[in-house]
């Protein structure tokens, strides 16, 4: 607090006419929390500020206004996330939110900064200020990635992050405000030894019409029943995940995402199409799997942790996680996050 920070003199008529043009109203909670931020930053000190809310209550929408009011202050602002998938993504959803509001978008990641001339390109935009907003993943972070005037840097799921990659991204400009934002609640009193040196705020509300997801915890002996309570949902018109958490088959009493997939195809899932979704798959492969299970063409996926952030189809209601026993609280937390972003009422199993 006692270091001087960028003093962002955002145009506040800009910020609202920006906000108002959304497509949806903001909740009071998301409200409560713009104005703590743009607060945060029209102050000459550092801002370092945790937004902390479930999956799903709009953190991106914050984020994309607080990188407005930056933006029209004059500077950049730059947003990492931890996959690639998700980079995509949030690039893919400001450019849409931006599209009428002059904003140059522009997306970083290892594959396209794999080309040598494409990255050089953006390279060189960037420095020139030609670009407003850099989303990207760690490729961000790495030593030729010069802004001309960061004003605002954004980490997405920040425990995915290291605190040295975090610091990083940071000294890519002069001391810029930071915003860090997670879906894992973390009670109060621990975040607050975990992120001493983070303000909180906190969206404790959900969009108009979101229902909470009803959880079960159900032991193998009811798979069959949970597997029928599945198909009813397809049935319904709905789509479905099954998670497992491993790839291949080993010695020990895991599911495994191949055979597993191969199994339900002959036996109970016969009448149904099945999509595979794994860490070792090629990047087309999974785009094209994650495409057709957007588009509707796939009824189940079954997955390994690959699908934990920012994967969003809101027709899949139901979410089956075998071996449970094996995830961390947060990870539960996450895929548990995939369903329930439409506005029926969704149901998550978790089978040990």
């Amino acid at each position: 607090r006692n270091d001087a920070g960028l003093l962002i003199k955002y145009d506040n008529s800009m910020v609202k006419r920006f906000i108002s043009a959304l497509p949806f109203e903001l909740t009071n909670a998301q409200k409560r929390v713009v104005n703590e931020i743009c607060k945060d930053m029209h102050r000459p000190l550092h801002m370092n500020r945790l937004l902390q809310g479930d999956v799903g209550s709009g953190k991106t929408v914050i984020a994309a206004i607080a990188m407005y009011a930056a933006v029209t202050a004059g500077f950049q602002a730059a947003l990492m996330a931890p996959t690639e998938i998700l980079a995509q993504q949030h690039a893919k959803k400001l450019s849409d939110l931006f599209q009428d509001f002059g904003v140059s978008v522009c997306l970083l990641t290892g594959t396209e900064g794999s080309k040598t001339k494409v990255k050089h390109d953006i390279l060189e935009r960037l420095a020139n200020k030609e670009i407003d907003i850099l989303v990207g993943t760690h490729a961000l972070i790495q030593d030729p990635v010069i802004f001309k005037k960061l004003g605002l840097v954004v980490t997405d799921e920040q425990h995915r992050f290291g605190v040295a990659q975090r610091a990083a991204l940071a000294d890519k400009g002069n001391s810029p405000h930071r915003l860090v934002m997670s879906a894992t609640p973390i009670p109060r009193t621990l975040a607050l030894i975990i992120y001493g040196d983070l303000d909180i705020s906190i969206i404790n509300q959900m969009p108009k019409g979101r229902l909470p997801v009803k959880t079960y915890a159900v032991t193998g002996k009811l798979r069959k029943r949970a597997y029928n309570f599945i198909k009813s949902e397809i049935d319904n018109g709905r789509q479905a995940y099954i998670v497992c958490p491993m790839i291949e088959d080993s010695d020990s009493d895991l599911q495994a995402v191949k055979s597993y997939a191969d199994k339900l195809r002959i036996d109970d899932f016969a009448d149904y199409e099945i999509g595979l979704l794994h860490g070792k798959m090629k990047a087309a492969e999974k785009n094209e799997i994650m495409s057709k299970f957007k588009d509707g063409k796939i009824d189940l996926l079954v997955c390994t942790t690959v699908v934990e952030v920012g994967v969003d189809v809101p027709n899949a209601s139901i979410m089956l996680i075998e071996n449970a026993e094996r995830f961390g609280l947060s990870q539960l937390h996450q895929l548990r996050g995939r369903v329930g972003r439409g506005s029926q009422q969704s149901h998550c199993i978790v089978l040990t």
